[in-house]
């Protein structure tokens, strides 16, 4: 069983989070309530089409759409948080010790848009423990509800995680998608959700990820060059990114994954990812070789390089533009392992 939450809708200073990580001052602390509201709740039957690049066919979602205000009240909080499965480097978050909003659907506003996600807390949230966070970015012309079921992070994380399924716009024609540019809008999304969720729960500062097939793929990479300071590792699949011309703000663990027949995303966009991370984690060129066992028995490797700053795996199967089952248990498993 999972419980998700979201956040009221509200204005967040992008910046403060990751600026504060980069070792910049703020001013800003945990958010308390400033007003009251009344509560709606509204379901809504969706039906998503799913763009080729990602599969085919359509999907039909029933989510119940939330908001409540907030009460006016500054958060109830407790002293002692456990964040002992950390690594000892940012620790825990200020929103440890609170209690966070129980809805189904959130909504923040970045910069006057209002942007959505899905939240995922574990059954059991402890307020005072530190629980690692990934953000899974769905494909082109897919959704957040969409990208839940298909990568299902919460249900194959080893350990009890935090689970972030972000919504994008229409980027490619009618299909959503993700802005890749440094300083666009879905880079400030991000720093927007960072934001409101490290005031707002109880989160691990060490442990943070993102991870995504097709053009979700192409965000994580994107997102990992330029939040590497913030993240610790990524999983891409099927994309491609980030530039080569591109300067990557440090060491970020990195698990690419591509088909070798990808009629979509050629090849090579998932190679030249390989050589980037490569080259960012500092890695030599000797690997190691394993491989996860596709389900169809489909020739499937997998190589992890030495001597690198962050772990930084290759894997390649036989298929086209496809998310194969071996990858739902061995991307958490990789990006626990960091």
């Amino acid at each position: 069983m999972v419980v998700r939450v979201a956040m009221s809708p509200r204005t967040i200073a992008s910046s403060l989070l990751i600026a504060s990580l980069s070792g910049c001052s703020s001013d800003g602390g945990p958010m308390a309530g400033t007003g009251s509201s009344g509560e709606s709740s509204t379901t809504v039957a969706m039906t998503t089409g799913v763009g080729s690049s990602d599969s085919s066919g359509s999907v039909t979602a029933e989510t119940t759409a939330t908001t409540e205000g907030s009460s006016g009240t500054s958060p109830t909080t407790t002293g002692s948080v456990d964040d002992s499965s950390g690594t000892g480097g940012l620790g825990h978050s200020p929103g440890c010790g609170t209690d966070p909003q129980t809805v189904t659907a959130g909504s923040i506003d970045v910069d006057g848009t209002p942007r959505s996600y899905m939240l995922v807390l574990p059954p059991d949230y402890d307020r005072d423990h530190a629980y690692p966070i990934v953000f899974g970015f769905h494909g082109q012309g897919g959704d957040s509800a969409l990208a839940q079921s298909i990568y299902q992070l919460e249900d194959y994380w080893p350990e009890p995680v935090i689970v972030v399924y972000p919504q994008g716009l229409m980027q490619v024609g009618t299909e959503t998608g993700w802005d890749l540019a440094s300083n666009g809008e879905d880079i400030a999304f991000f720093d927007a959700m960072a934001n409101a969720f490290a005031q707002e729960l109880c989160l691990d500062l060490d442990r943070i990820y993102a991870m995504g097939f097709s053009f979700g793929g192409y965000m994580s990479n994107y997102l990992a060059c330029y939040r590497g300071n913030y993240l610790r590792g990524i999983a891409a699949v099927g994309g491609g990114g980030p530039s080569p011309g591109d300067t990557c703000q440090s060491p970020v663990g990195a698990m690419i994954i591509h088909g070798s027949t990808d009629d979509v995303v050629p090849y090579s966009q998932g190679q030249a990812s390989r050589n980037k991370w490569v080259a960012v984690n500092g890695c030599s060129d000797a690997t190691r070789s394993w491989d996860p066992m596709d389900a169809d028995g489909l020739p499937t490797e997998c190589l992890d390089y030495q001597g690198c700053a962050e772990r930084t795996t290759f894997c390649t199967h036989a298929a086209t533009h496809t998310w194969r089952t071996w990858m739902n248990p061995e991307i958490p498993k990789f990006l626990a392992g960091l």
